[in-house]
Order: C-alpha cells, then structure tokens, then sequence
C-alpha cells in the first residue's frame, strides 16, 4: 500500500535529524572519559558559543528562507541561495573574531585552545544550505551536505581519541568538514565562483527591501540563541565548574532531544508554506499544531523518566543530572514543540516576523538573567528551569498573537 505523501515527507526529513541526533553519542562519552572535567567543560562551552555565533552565520535564513524557497521557482532559489551565502560568508568573517576572543575567556585554564576551535567549527555550521534543502523538500539534500560531514567528523574523531589523539582533533575535523561540503553544494548550486556574481548577489543583500525581511528574522535567530545556545556559556557565569558540566551533559542531551521537533518542523515547513486556498492552509496548520502537541507532550515524558539514566549512561555517574533538572528540559522541550508549529508555520509564512521578533526578544529579557541568577542560586537544575522560563515565554507570546491574528482575518472575511 502506497504510503501518504506527508506521511513520506515526514518520514524523509525525520531520517536526517536522526543521523544528526546519533552523531554526538557517538563522540560525547569519549569526550567525557579521556579528558578531565576541565577539558569536557571546555567542549562544552566551545559549542554553546559556537552555537550563538552559528546563528548570527545563519543570518535569519533559517527562519524564513524555507518558505520563501518554497514559494520560488528554479531561477528564484537559485538567486536566494546566491544572497543566502554571500550574507552568511560575510557574517561569518565578521563574528569569527569575537567568538574567539569569547571562549577563550570562558574556557577553563589549559583548554583555551580546545575551545576555540570547537566555538569556530560549529559556527562554521552556520554556513550549511539545510534550510535551502528544507524549502526545497530535498531531504536527500538535507543528508549528505548537513548530517553526514558532522558523522563523518565523529566516526573519525572518536577512534583518534581513543587512540591519544589531542582533544583538538575533533573541531579540526569538523571545522574542515562544514566548509568542504559548504564549497561542494555552493558550486554544484551556482557553478564555479565569479566576482560580477559575487558583486551581484552583495547588491541584493544591501537591497532595502531584502534587509526588511532579512534583519527582523536574523534579530529573531540570535535572540533567541543568546539564551537558548548560549545557556551553557550563561549557566558558567553564575555557577562552578562541577554544577557546568552536570548542566552542560543534561543540556547536551537535551538538545538532541531537540532533534524530534527539528525534523517534524522541517518537514511540515514547506508544505505549510506552500502556496493553496484558505481551507487547505488552516487544515495544515491544525495538522501541524496537532503533530506537534504530540511530540511535545510524549518528548516531556519521555526526559522526566529516562533523563536521569540516559545522562548516566552516556557520560557517566559523575555527569549524571537529577530528577529536577530533567523535570525543567522536559517543560522547556514542550514549550518548544508549541511555539516551533504555531512562529514557524503560522506567523512567519503569514509575514509576522517582528512579531516573531518580539516574542523571542521578551525571552531574552527573561532568559538572560535567569540562567545565571537561577544557576547562582540552584546549580543545574536551577538553569533547567531557567531555559523553561525562557521557552514558555515564547510561547505564550506566539500563541497571544496568533490567536489575535485568526480572530483578525475570522473578522475580514466575507459573510456566507
């Protein structure tokens, strides 16, 4: 029996976000056992800074460029794809700098360099065509230019390790493998680099109408990263290293947690953005809701009764979190899974994104400092609950507005 073409879609993009999602437990419990607690922290903080300066890369492309991809034709994608990369290449030259002086500060003493070289490989990731391959519904895309170099980076990295290789080869190996296939899809997308294309593309950036669309949804992406990648870096500022690297291996599971919503939004975003009558939009969007509510609420289960066991067992006693601590991920996982269906698939296609702006920017506001003070006060599990604060924000600030939205366009349309 043929299977639903969402089902298929679904299914495509949900095979990417799990190669993704295996690539770190393939590498992570290695991390953790040849090096001290100092030198895991230091990865640790490496990759929530890099994880921050990643998203000012991504230059708001992941926010909306899926759905202006799906609205385009062949020449339109290609021209987007053009000023994607020409504006993610220049953002990632000007925040290469700062991360760097940033880890390092952060990073415990003897594993400065460690961090700074994971902080530059995972910003590197940043320069990734995955949300061109999303808009375009190329799951195959997605695999082999966004997971597989990261897989390819662990299965390499971790034997070496073992072997007594120094803790930096895994960025370096990761940092290589994001901008090799970044340059590989980029000419095999656009052909070989020119200047006058190059020029070209620069031009449409600094376009006043593309920075509209561009700058709102890139303050989006970095507000929210500013707490929600950053919150290792964060958590460091207001507790010691012990409690960091318990909430660093509690976060890092987390976050591939994170990886159930990512692959679910993935594949709904261009079918939601897709051009159809009023009916069929609202009738993929409650898909979507319902979808999603699901995963939220099955994830948040799932982190409270195996979070404490799974943390111990990928990265030992030592790094194991308690129940608290699995309690606040597991809230801030539902919240997510909310607010991703209802920013991404209902306010951003219908062009709210300073709206969208506005809920992640008031998470800031709370997420910021409650990360250090909660961390300062409770540890772990005080930064746990933080991250939820953070979340639940968000959402109850979408979820307002697109509720105000629907009753906005109930009162427009034409009396039956």
């Amino acid at each position: 029996m043929a299977l639903h073409p969402l089902v298929r879609r679904i299914g495509g993009f949900a095979a990417v976000p799990f190669v993704g999602a295996i690539t770190p437990l393939l590498l992570l419990p290695v991390i953790a056992r040849v090096t001290s607690v100092e030198g895991w922290a230091a990865v640790a903080l490496g990759q929530s800074v890099g994880a921050v300066a990643m998203i000012v890369v991504t230059f708001g492309w992941n926010l909306s460029g899926p759905s202006r991809t799906a609205q385009a034709d062949d020449d339109g994608r290609r021209a987007l794809y053009r000023e994607a990369l020409a504006s993610r290449l220049a953002a990632f030259v000007v925040v290469l700098p700062v991360e760097a002086v940033v880890a390092a500060f952060l990073a415990p003493e003897g594993f400065r360099t460690v961090a700074v070289l994971m902080a530059l490989a995972v910003s590197a990731t940043g320069l990734s065509p995955a949300w061109y391959a999303i808009g375009s519904g190329q799951a195959r895309t997605l695999l082999i230019y966004d997971a597989l170099p990261r897989v390819a980076a662990a299965v390499v990295g971790a034997p070496l390790l073992v072997l007594g290789a120094p803790l930096v080869t895994y960025p370096i190996l990761l940092l290589a493998a994001s901008l090799g296939t970044t340059a590989v899809h980029a000419r095999k997308t656009l052909g070989p680099p020119s200047v006058p294309g190059a020029r070209r593309a620069m031009r449409t950036v600094a376009d006043r109408a593309t920075l509209r669309i561009l700058v709102p949804d890139a303050a989006s992406e970095i507000a929210s990263g500013s707490y929600s990648a950053g919150a290792v870096a964060l958590v460091g500022l207001g507790t010691g290293v012990r409690e960091l690297a318990v909430f660093a291996a509690g976060d890092r599971l987390f976050r591939l947690s994170l990886y159930a919503i990512s692959s679910l939004c993935n594949a709904l975003q261009g079918w939601v953005a897709e051009p159809v009558d009023r009916a069929t939009s609202r009738h993929r969007f409650r898909t979507s809701l319902t979808l999603h509510s699901t995963v939220g609420v099955v994830g948040a289960l799932l982190i409270v009764g195996a979070g404490p066991w799974a943390s111990g067992v990928v990265f030992g006693a030592d790094l194991a979190v308690d129940l608290p601590t699995a309690a606040g991920f597991a809230v801030a996982f539902l919240m997510i899974s909310l607010e991703t269906s209802v920013g991404r698939h209902y306010l951003i296609p219908r062009g709210y994104r300073r709206t969208y702006l506005a809920a992640v920017t008031s998470a800031v506001v709370v997420g910021v400092p409650a990360l250090v003070g909660f961390a300062h006060l409770a540890g772990a599990p005080g930064g746990a609950w933080a991250v939820a604060a953070a979340e639940g924000t968000i959402c109850l600030v979408v979820l307002a507005a697109a509720i105000t939205v629907a009753r906005r366009a109930l009162e427009l349309e034409p009396a039956r």
